[in-house]
Parts: structure tokens; C-alpha cells; sequence
């Protein structure tokens, strides 16, 4: 049972669970969801980013008006990027994505689906079961 890939499956979902990358994720969402000020600002954004996006579908756009709410979005994305608790958020989601592919980029290695040779692993590392063979 404990070679069944669903089993193993679980345990790799355990691990992600434990490791620090999704420990430090849920602690940087817990406080964005908790920091009005950085909710708002998000919020904020994507609200302008949908009144833009409407502009450029739209054929009788004002430029005028449309450059009004591209500055406006500027605006907003410097203050995104000033603030500390987004930082961090993207930062801990960064670390996280990163993670998960590499875990995706070792299971097509080993299972010979790295159709794209794009990851990483340089077969040296003894980490996996092609190189512990």
C-alpha cells in the first residue's frame, strides 16, 4: 500500500502542507486579509483594471478619459508596491509557485514527460529516483 502512487500522493500533499513556503503563504494571506489598507488597495486596483479593460473593448473610447484611469492605475500600483504586506504576499506566493514546480518539474522528469526540458534538475543533485538508482 505504501508504494501506491494515491498514497504517496497523499504523503507529498502532507509534506507541501508542512513546508515552510506554504506555512509562510497562509500566514502572508492571513495578514493581507486582515490589512484593510492592503485589501483596499487590491480591491482598488482591480476595480480600475475593469473599467480599462472595458475601455479598450469599447470603439468610441475617450483617450482622454482612458489615459485618466491609466494614470490613475499607476498610481495604485505604487502604493501596491510600497506596501510591506503585499510585498510580502507576493514574496511567500512566489516561494510557493516556485515550489510547486519544482515538485511538478522532478515527477515529469522521473516519469519521462519533461517534454519541454525545462526544468532544472541537471541529474546530479541525488535527490531523485532516476539519480538513487
Amino acid at each position: 500500500m505504501k508504494n501506491d502512487p494515491i498514497y504517496k500522493a497523499r504523503e507529498l500533499g502532507i509534506s507541501i502542507l508542512e513546508s515552510t513556503q506554504y506555512t509562510n503563504l497562509k500566514n502572508a494571506e492571513k495578514q493581507y486579509n486582515n490589512d484593510i489598507e492592503a485589501s483596499s488597495l487590491m480591491n482598488l486596483y482591480n476595480e480600475h483594471m475593469e473599467v480599462y479593460n472595458k475601455f479598450i473593448f469599447n470603439k468610441d473610447r475617450s483617450l482622454d478619459k482612458e489615459k485618466e484611469v491609466i494614470d490613475k492605475i499607476k498610481e495604485i500600483k505604487k502604493q501596491i508596491d510600497e506596501n510591506s504586506i503585499l510585498e510580502n504576499l507576493y514574496k511567500c506566493q512566489k516561494e510557493y509557485d516556485s515550489l510547486i514546480k519544482d515538485i511538478n518539474d522532478i515527477i515529469n522528469y522521473i516519469t519521462g514527460n519533461n517534454v519541454n526540458n525545462k526544468s532544472k534538475c541537471r541529474d546530479n543533485c541525488g535527490g531523485c529516483y532516476k539519480t538513487a538508482k
